[in-house]
């Protein structure tokens, strides 16, 4: 019984070790939401014992927002197009209340680089100056850690070099104690994975079913979500 009960528990603790070791690897198990903003191309990896498909569904677009939603089903892991990244720019005007802050979130490949240029509209005192960041999701730990990072004053610029694929957080917080409006100019300049031999592809539309991709017992079982590069203006 003794030993019976010590190979259960070996048994056990690999099965364990296994899926703590998959779960670091960037696998999916179960049920999981990935939101997916404009120039997205995101890598997903899941284990068919757990998981059957993957659904992409497209939501209302709200105004002028992302489109080109696509899932691409691979039977290999695919490659980064490191040497051809995807350029493409967003503009916001922003109205920031008193001691406040907004924050957008992209997710980004390693390699992509993301710059933040601001200007706060005329006629607003500079007694305290706005703060940009940009965080991975990773290390988003709080917002009074945020405000230690580099002011703008009238003017100014924060641009990032991403080393690590993740969700990247850009925030703008307003210190002063009146209400700010100011224009924001993104430039993404995007590393992409190379899709070409996809052996599936499809793209939903919104208010559909969505599309399904059906994992394959065998093989890498990846996916990756795309979405369209697109100049965006945006007044909120």
């Amino acid at each position: 019984m003794a030993a019976a009960a010590t190979s259960c528990f070996v048994v056990v603790l690999a099965l364990c070790l296994l899926v703590s070791m998959a779960l670091m690897a960037g696998h999916y198990y179960g049920r999981a939401e990935l939101v997916a903003g404009p120039g997205c191309s995101r890598l997903v990896r899941a284990n068919p014992l757990f998981v059957q498909d993957i659904t992409v569904r497209a939501a209302e677009e709200e105004g002028s927002g992302a489109s080109g939603l696509v899932l691409y089903g691979l039977a290999e892991i695919p490659g980064l197009l490191d040497d051809v990244p995807a350029v493409w720019s967003e503009a916001r005007r922003v109205v920031l209340p008193a001691n406040s802050h907004k924050e957008w979130v992209y997710f980004l490949n390693s390699g992509s680089q993301i710059e933040v240029n601001c200007s706060v509209e005329p006629g607003t005192g500079l007694t305290n100056p706005l703060r940009i960041t940009i965080a991975q999701a990773a290390g988003k730990v709080g917002f009074t850690q945020w405000s230690e990072e580099p002011s703008v004053h009238g003017t100014g610029a924060v641009r990032q070099s991403i080393n690590s694929s993740d969700d990247y957080y850009v925030t703008v917080s307003n210190l002063r104690d009146q209400d700010t409006t100011v224009t924001l100019d993104f430039r993404i300049s995007a590393v992409l994975y190379n899709t070409s031999g996809a052996e599936y592809a499809c793209s939903p539309s919104p208010g559909s079913s969505g599309c399904t991709y059906r994992l394959p017992i065998l093989g890498e079982n990846v996916a990756v979500l795309s979405s369209g590069l697109k100049q965006v203006w945006t007044n909120l």
